[in-house]
């Protein structure tokens, strides 16, 4: 599709404050249907165009001359087309909104890159086609008073009237300078624009994108933190049931030794004997000799069950350290996939930003080459390829989703 030539409006777009400040010309003036030169502030603010005093004397000379004190209608509606075209290209809340709407998918890494755009993506690239040369902004009220003045300069040439067809020229020279530096001026404005909100958007997911990593190592501190708790809350409750079961294996009785299996045998034949005053000696030393094996029985099982209980606290605590360097590991590991993602983000941006200057160096040579080739007054051939920029454009925040 052919790009619109220069002053056309697209489909659905606002009124012009030309095309308003039309409708409102004959409220401002004067009986001879002319427009004092003092009254074109009220104009412009009429039709809501904000301008200094030496924007508007600055067009008034270039449209009307130095001396003059009152402006034709042609020459107010062109006075307003120039002055809300140099308003429109410049930074402000439009700025801001479209900062606001160019999300942070830019740099989101995506599974697909063959996805289509994001729609704030495809906002701002149909926003920075009207930069391209293929789509250049002039009003059209200020292309007709051109037009009207190359109609008069001819005229004045065929009639004789020299000094007024050099005046003619002279503004038309004019005009044609201040077109220039206007779209120069637009050109430059919307890049800047450009590279402001890439910026933004970079410095918007950077704050996003370590506000993420933040939480996400958090949480992962205090999962670690449970699982440790929960490991030694289970080798808590293992130690103690562990204890309660030697407890309940704890000895009541030694094993008869040799000893103590002759004595008793002997105390029951001296009471067989009636010999009742030696088997009391040879009971109570039996008494004594099965104490003694008691008390060693017990001894050995209380060294038993020491020796079993530090075993399991040997491994438990093994166990617990494990988990501990297996959280230490997983924490360097996502510290270094952190910082890997980091530097991919970085390297992404300074390639966007390369690649988008380069571009913008492109635009210029391309508006360059455009306003060279001119042939016309407030007249411009589109580019053979207008929609070059815009799918370089496309092209180049793909990649920044791939």
């Amino acid at each position: 599709m052919d790009a619109p030539e220069a002053g056309q409006e697209r489909p659905g777009s606002r009124q012009r404050a030309s095309e308003r400040a039309g409708e409102l010309f004959s409220d401002f003036a004067q009986e001879d249907g002319t427009l004092a030169v003092t009254a074109l502030g009220d104009l412009l603010s009429a039709v809501d165009v904000n301008s200094s005093p030496d924007t508007c004397m600055r067009v008034v000379n270039t449209l009307a001359g130095p001396h003059a004190e009152s402006m034709t209608r042609d020459q107010a509606l062109a006075a307003v087309g120039m002055i809300s075209t140099t308003q429109e290209s410049t930074p402000g809340e439009a700025h801001q909104q479209q900062q606001q709407q160019f999300t942070q998918q830019q740099f989101i890494p995506q599974q697909h890159a063959s996805q289509p755009l994001p729609q704030s993506q495809q906002q701002m690239l149909g926003q920075a086609q009207g930069g391209q040369t293929g789509a250049l902004h002039l009003d059209e009220a200020v292309v007709q008073y051109m037009a009207k003045l190359e109609e008069h300069r001819r005229k004045c040439e065929v009639e004789g009237r020299y000094q007024e067809a050099k005046l003619a020229s002279r503004r038309l020279a004019d005009l044609r300078t201040a077109q220039v530096d206007s779209l120069r001026q637009e050109l430059a404005c919307k890049q800047a624009r450009e590279l402001e909100e890439v910026h933004a958007v970079y410095e918007e997911e950077t704050a996003k994108f370590h506000q993420l990593w933040d939480q996400r190592m958090k949480e992962y501190g205090a999962n670690v933190t449970k699982a440790l708790e929960d490991l030694k809350s289970s080798h808590t409750t293992q130690l103690a049931a562990y204890v309660e079961d030697l407890q309940r294996k704890k000895p009541t009785r030694a094993r008869p030794s040799r000893d103590y299996l002759v004595q008793r045998e002997m105390q029951d034949k001296l009471v067989k004997a009636k010999l009742y005053g030696r088997a009391t000696k040879v009971k109570s030393m039996a008494d004594e000799l099965y104490q003694a094996e008691l008390e060693t029985t017990v001894a050995a099982w209380e060294a038993e069950s020491k020796l079993k209980i530090a075993k399991l606290q040997s491994k438990q605590q093994n166990e617990y350290e494990v988990l501990l360097q297996r959280g230490a590991k997983g924490r360097d590991e996502l510290e270094l996939k952190r910082l890997a993602e980091t530097e991919r983000r970085t390297l992404r941006f300074r390639n966007i930003v390369s690649e988008l200057e380069q571009l913008h160096k492109l635009e210029l040579a391309h508006l360059e080459n455009f306003l060279d080739a001119q042939v016309l007054a407030g007249k411009a051939t589109p580019l053979k390829d207008p929609g070059a920029f815009r799918r370089k454009r496309e092209q180049l925040f793909s990649l920044s989703l791939s």
